[in-house]
């Protein structure tokens, strides 16, 4: 079968822009990945100092950090091939870049092993908040 990834892009966006497409409209469009990384360590304290900051734990004790990418924040586009071309692009680059983020950014840090969450793990609600937070004073200056 497919990934949820895979019948998203190639499925329902691709079908839903072609659709805007043929009726000749535009939306505003928000897409944000968004990621729970659990960390394999029994305290804050087997992290680097730097880091530290990043980390929560949850209600089971477990050490996370969570991600998030913005890949296109309130864009109208009529032609949204460039936008699907680098989700396909992203999504195979994702994984490697949130479960080695702090290792990418300090050279020779250690870090206890990650591992990525499944999505009811995640936080879909910080997520939504991220997209709806341009609604928040919407009735001002408009654009259209």
């Amino acid at each position: 079968g497919d990934l949820y990834f895979e019948k998203a892009v190639n499925g329902f966006l691709t079908d839903l822009f072609d659709k805007w497409k043929e009726q000749n409209c535009v939306h505003d469009v928000t897409i944000v990945l968004f990621s729970r990384i659990f960390y394999e360590a029994q305290s804050i304290d087997d992290f680097p100092v730097s880091v530290r900051e990043c980390l929560q734990t949850d209600s089971k004790g477990r050490i996370y950090e969570d991600f998030y990418r913005v890949i296109v924040q309130n864009e109208r586009y009529e032609e949204w091939t460039p936008v699907l071309r680098q989700l396909r692009i992203l999504f195979n680059e994702y994984q490697d870049l949130v479960l080695h983020f702090h290792e990418h950014m300090q050279q020779n840090l250690k870090m206890p092993k990650a591992s990525l969450s499944v999505a009811s793990q995640g936080n879909f609600l910080e997520t939504l908040n991220m997209s709806l937070n341009l609604f928040e004073n919407y009735y001002l200056d408009r654009n259209f």
